[in-house]
């Protein structure tokens, strides 16, 4: 096995997890729907659980029922608004807001 020098310098590993609390975070997330998106939902819950604001912005191909996530950001109450592309979604899910196309 020969090892191939790297183009870049990488730096030491750190735990930035534990320092990355202390680093301004975004007002508002606004996560768009994958998966990927509810354990950062979570922690910024956990964290800042008064003054963060979570706007989840659900697909436009979901026309009849809520993805996974949007599942479960609406009935954990995760997010502070969840906005959706259909008309019949917002029947649906009451808390749910419906203005149109977002993106």
């Amino acid at each position: 096995v020969s090892l191939r020098p790297i183009s870049r310098p990488c730096p030491p590993l750190q735990l930035s997890c534990l320092t990355s609390t202390a680093c301004p975070l975004p007002a508002p997330l606004a996560p768009k729907g994958p998966g990927t998106c509810l354990p950062v939902c979570v922690a910024l819950k956990l964290i800042r659980p008064l003054s963060s604001k979570i706007i989840f912005v659900e697909s436009i191909c979901r026309t009849r029922t809520l993805s996974l996530t949007g599942k479960i950001v609406y009935h954990l109450r995760l997010a502070d608004t969840l906005f959706v592309q259909w008309p019949e979604l917002q029947a649906s899910y009451p808390r749910a807001t419906y203005s149109g196309r977002v993106f």
